[in-house]
């Protein structure tokens, strides 16, 4: 009888220590709505942008690019985002020229958008999302409702 307590003694704390820890719920990634180029690093040197350049993606990743933040009604959507939250991967794929996929990475901060892709067309993987000499760096700000850019 003293060995059966003995064991149940033992295994009461193994059980609560194997017992799953909820994690904390990370909210969704959101990169749909409209965001506004900041910046552009082209092969490792700074691109001059034009005042009011935006991207607008919807929910599948499409892309209309337009300048102001309101993209007018006939805009086409030449562009896609592929992205994959767990591994941070987005691909970047022109929908009007044969489905051709540039790969790469991406940093969601908030309301910062960076997207570093390899637009040389070796396809390889940039590994980190930083302006190298291989790649394209946009760097995005969320453009909130009724803000004027």
């Amino acid at each position: 009888m003293k060995m059966l307590a003995f064991v149940v003694w033992l295994a009461i704390p193994s059980a609560l220590l194997a017992a799953p820890v909820p994690k904390e719920v990370k909210k969704e990634e959101r990169t749909e709505g409209t965001w506004q180029l900041e910046a552009l690093m082209a092969f490792g040197r700074p691109v001059g942008i034009g005042a009011g350049q935006h991207w607008t993606l919807d929910a599948e990743g499409n892309v209309t690019s337009h300048q102001g933040p309101v993209p007018p009604a006939n805009a086409a959507k030449h562009l896609r985002l592929g992205f994959e939250p767990k591994t941070k991967a987005v691909d970047y794929i022109y929908t009007n020229n044969a489905g051709i996929n540039y790969p790469g990475m991406y940093e969601l901060n908030a309301d910062t958008l960076k997207v570093c892709c390899n637009l040389k067309g070796t396809g390889v993987r940039p590994t980190a999302v930083d302006a190298g000499p291989d790649v394209y760096l946009w760097t995005f700000k969320r453009v909130v409702a009724g803000e004027k850019k």
